[in-house]
């Protein structure tokens, strides 16, 4: 009575841009992938598309840079687009696509 349980397999998964690895008590981040095109920021969202980030606002990627589409619920701003370092859209990663 009363086994502990135990791990299945020694395994690693990522959830979205997170990678924990079984018997591992940290979280370890990624690491700058470098493409043709040049450096990627590891944590950026390469598709175009919509995003939740951890506040739970709505961010669009698309060609141009990041635009914030809602705040709270409410639009904001729909002109204006961000860049993910100079316009520090990175400070609020991870983002999940958002449905």
């Amino acid at each position: 009575m009363g086994q502990q349980p135990g791990l299945v397999a020694d395994v690693n998964v990522t959830v979205g841009s997170w990678v924990m690895a079984a018997g591992r008590t940290e979280v370890t981040r990624p690491q700058r992938v470098v493409t043709a095109g040049g450096v990627v920021n590891a944590w950026e969202p390469a598709a175009f598309g919509l995003y939740e980030d951890r506040d739970g606002d709505i961010w669009e990627k698309e060609e141009r840079g990041w635009r914030l589409r809602l705040q709270g619920g409410v639009e904001v701003e729909p002109e204006a687009v961000w860049g993910w370092v100079d316009g520090h859209v990175c400070d609020y990663a991870p983002f999940v696509p958002w449905s």
